[in-house]
């Protein structure tokens, strides 16, 4: 069986995990109690690819535990855009830093650009290399093209192949769901946040 190359089929962009919707931290009255005045605690958030918070650490405390634990809250409610790199979303962090004000309802938050990405459908980007089925070299079946429906997951990768449209050659039909399967892609978005999504894709066999 001969491999073609893996092929790109759609441009790719990079970057790091950012905020998109930065959820205020709640001064607590324990600190109101006794005059605790401001104070700046900075949260380092690990980004999923789903764009959510996986885990949440203080890097720079206030010195107090109530307050490091309201911007620990805050951090944990906030929602954000993953790590990206060449079109995957990968695991990140984004360091989130706050400023606890009492004369405030809610602690002052970073401010926060919205989010400009406009919403996409999944895609593949990089084909895996295509293995022409030795069977089908040695019927002469020549040039073949199956067209395959995915369902990729917010984390960009393939939870189901099926056969959207056969070669005819059920050989052939399966490589194109073994190629699918070990393919890239980048999954659907509502904007800054992955979701679900699904994509048909045409895959060619060239013997």
């Amino acid at each position: 069986m001969i491999a073609a190359s893996p092929q790109l089929i759609a441009a790719c962009t990079a970057g790091r995990a950012s905020i998109v919707d930065a959820v205020a931290p709640q001064y607590p009255q324990t600190a109101r109690d006794v005059d605790a005045g401001v104070r700046h605690v900075t949260v380092r958030v690990i980004v999923g690819p789903d764009g959510k918070a996986a885990s949440e650490s203080v890097i720079v405390s206030s010195g107090r535990a109530d307050l490091d634990n309201a911007a620990l809250r805050a951090a944990a409610a906030s929602t954000y855009s993953p790590q990206r790199f060449a079109c995957v979303a990968l695991t990140g962090s984004y360091d989130y830093a706050m400023t606890l004000d009492p004369q405030k309802s809610s602690g002052t938050t970073i401010s926060t650009a919205p989010c400009n990405q406009a919403p996409h459908e999944a895609r593949a980007v990089l084909l895996a290399p295509r293995i022409y089925p030795d069977a089908a070299r040695d019927l002469g079946l020549g040039p073949l093209r199956v067209v395959v429906h995915a369902i990729v997951a917010p984390n960009g990768r393939p939870e189901q192949v099926t056969i959207a449209r056969s070669s005819g050659f059920g050989m052939v039909d399966r490589a194109a769901i073994q190629t699918a399967m070990r393919s890239t892609y980048t999954p659907a978005t509502d904007g800054c946040n992955a979701t679900e999504g699904k994509t048909t894709f045409p895959i060619d066999f060239v013997p």
